[in-house]
C-alpha cells in the first residue's frame, strides 16, 4: 500500500465514523423529523447488501455490552450479543436488543437538517449526510484556521461520547461535570479526576474479593442489568452486601442488610462513621501517613497548608506539589521536610514550631472537627441508628471494602459534594482504595480499567494554598 493510499482526509475520517455511528444511533440529535415508515420497508433478498457491524452500547447504562449489528441496505435490522469475548461477558438486555425500534421510531429524527429560518423559528430542510459533513468540516477548518484549534470545544454526553474526537481535531474538551456527578464534585478533588466513577479505583468484578460492599444510594440490580451477576457472584464468594437507601429497592431486597436513611443525609452518615474510626483508632496509620495529605502541616494562625512558597493568585493553573511542595514534620530530624522525600518519617499529630509559626497537622484538625459529628448526632440527622453506624464503620475499616455510591439519589441533592468529600475522608482514613477488593465511587457498569497506581498525592498536588485545612485528600498507593 502506498503512502497516498494510506492517507485519510479529515472529512473522510469524520464521514466514516459518522456513518458507522448513524447506523447505531450514536449521533443522537443529527437528523430530520421525518416519518420512519419508509425506513422499515422489508428489504428484497436479491438486492439487499448486508453486513455485520461490531460495536458496543454506549455508556449511558454503563453495561458497555458488546454488540453484533446486522446492517442491510444501510439500515440496521437486528442487534445481537457480540461473541468476541468470554461467554460470561456476552451481555445484552431486552432494551439493547430493541434498539432497532428505538433508532427508527417515529419520534426520532432520521436525517440531517439545515436551518433555513431564524434561530428558534423551527424552519429546517433535510440534507444528505455528505452535505452535512462537508458543511461541518468546512466550518471547523475555517474557524480553526482563523482562531486556532482551541476555538472548537467538543462537548460529550451519555449517548454521544467520542473521547478521541477532540484529539483528532486538536480541539478542547468540555470538562464541566454538571449535576449528574454531584458526589464526584466532592470526591474527585480528593481521589483525582474521575474518582466519582469507581472505574478509576476499582470495579464491580472485584467485589468477589471484598469483605464488605456498602451500597449507599446505589440500586445496582436495576441500574446495571447486564452486570447483575457480579453482585450475586460476590455474595456467593462471601462478600457482605449492605444497602443504605431510603427505599427498599431491588438491591436492598437482595442484600444481606438494608439500612433505611433519610433522603439527602448521606454526608451525616459518612461523618458519623468517620468519628467511630477516629475514636476507636481503626484508621490505617501506614496508609494515612504515606498516601494522604492528613500529615501535611497547617499554619494555625492562617489555616493554610505550609508550602515552599506562596502561590501566585493570578496564575492560570495552581502549582502542583512537585512545583511547590507541601511540608510535613519529620520525626527523624525533628524539623519540617517536603512531603515527597522518601526518607521522611512524618508525624501524624502534634503542634510544631515551623519558622516561628505554630503549626499542626491536617489529621489533628480533622480530629478536632469530628468531635461534634458523633454517631448519635448522625442518627439525629440521618435516622440511621448510632449502633448501626458503629457496626458498619468497624466493618468498613477492617476491609477490604468497597463504598458504592449511586446516581439519582443523594447525588441530586444540593449537598452532594459534601457527601462526596465525606466519603473521601472515609477512604483516606481506612485505605480502602487502590488495592484488591477495595474501591469507591459509582460502580454502575463493568468497564475494566487500569489499576490505580499513581505515585503522587493527587488531592494534595491539585490543592490550593488556601484549601480548608481539615480536608483529607487521598493519594493513590505507589504502583
Amino acid at each position: 500500500m502506498t503512502t497516498d493510499e494510506m492517507s485519510v482526509t479529515r472529512r473522510g475520517f469524520v464521514k466514516g465514523t459518522a456513518v458507522a455511528g448513524a447506523g447505531l444511533a450514536m449521533l443522537g440529535a443529527a437528523g430530520a423529523m421525518t416519518s420512519a415508515d419508509g425506513w422499515l420497508v422489508p428489504a428484497h433478498a436479491e438486492t439487499a447488501e448486508e453486513y455485520t457491524a461490531f460495536t458496543y452500547h454506549q455508556s449511558h447504562c454503563g453495561g458497555m455490552c458488546p454488540l453484533a449489528c446486522t446492517v442491510r441496505d444501510g439500515r440496521m435490522v437486528s442487534v445481537q450479543p457480540n461473541h468476541c469475548c468470554d461467554d460470561r461477558y456476552e451481555t445484552i438486555c431486552v432494551k439493547g436488543i430493541s434498539e432497532v425500534q428505538h433508532i427508527y421510531g417515529d419520534h426520532r429524527v432520521q436525517t440531517p437538517l439545515r436551518r433555513t429560518g431564524e434561530r428558534g423559528a423551527g424552519e429546517f430542510e433535510p440534507i444528505s449526510w455528505d452535505e452535512a459533513l462537508d458543511e461541518v468540516c468546512d466550518k471547523l477548518k475555517e474557524l480553526q484556521g482563523k482562531y486556532g484549534n482551541d476555538c472548537v470545544v467538543i462537548s460529550t454526553g451519555a449517548e454521544a461520547n467520542f473521547p478521541w474526537l477532540a484529539a483528532v481535531l486538536g480541539a478542547q474538551v468540555d470538562a464541566s461535570s454538571g449535576i449528574d456527578v454531584g458526589i464526584g464534585n466532592g470526591l474527585d478533588p480528593a481521589i483525582g479526576f474521575g474518582g466519582g466513577y469507581a472505574m478509576a479505583t476499582c470495579e464491580a468484578r472485584d467485589w468477589v474479593n471484598s469483605k464488605l460492599v456498602l451500597n449507599v444510594g446505589s440500586n445496582f440490580l436495576e441500574s446495571s442489568l447486564p452486570n447483575v451477576r457480579l453482585f450475586f457472584e460476590a455474595k456467593e464468594a462471601g462478600t457482605r452486601m449492605v444497602t443504605v437507601d431510603p427505599h427498599f429497592s431491588t438491591t436492598a431486597g437482595k442484600s444481606d442488610q438494608w439500612v433505611p436513611i433519610t433522603p439527602g443525609t448521606d454526608a451525616a452518615f459518612f461523618l458519623g462513621m468517620a468519628s467511630v474510626i477516629l475514636d476507636e483508632q481503626l484508621y490505617d496509620e501506614d496508609f494515612v501517613l504515606n498516601h494522604t495529605s492528613l500529615p501535611f502541616l497547617v499554619d494555625v494562625a492562617t489555616g493554610k497548608l505550609v508550602r515552599d512558597h506562596a502561590e501566585d493568585p493570578d496564575a492560570e493553573e495552581p502549582e502542583t506539589g512537585e512545583q511547590n511542595p507541601f511540608f510535613v514534620w519529620d520525626t527523624a530530624t525533628n524539623a519540617k521536610a517536603a512531603y515527597d522525600v522518601a526518607a521522611v518519617k512524618p508525624a501524624l499529630e502534634g503542634t510544631f514550631d515551623v519558622d516561628g509559626a505554630s503549626c499542626t497537622t491536617v489529621f489533628s484538625l480533622l480530629k478536632q472537627k469530628q468531635v461534634e459529628y458523633t454517631p448519635e448526632w448522625a442518627e439525629s440527622v440521618s435516622g440511621v441508628p448510632a449502633a448501626t453506624i458503629r457496626q458498619l464503620a468497624r466493618e468498613y475499616a477492617e476491609g477490604p471494602a468497597c463504598l458504592a455510591l449511586g446516581w439519582g439519589g443523594n447525588d441530586k441533592m444540593g449537598n452532594a459534594d459534601i457527601a462526596g468529600h465525606a466519603a473521601a475522608t472515609l477512604v483516606a482514613l481506612t485505605g480502602n482504595v487502590g488495592k484488591v477488593g477495595a474501591g469507591v465511587g459509582v460502580f454502575v457498569g463493568g468497564k475494566l480499567q487500569r489499576p490505580c497506581g499513581h505515585a503522587g498525592r493527587l488531592g494534595a498536588s491539585r490543592g490550593h494554598d488556601g484549601r480548608h485545612a481539615g480536608d483529607a485528600a487521598v493519594r493513590c498507593p505507589r504502583g
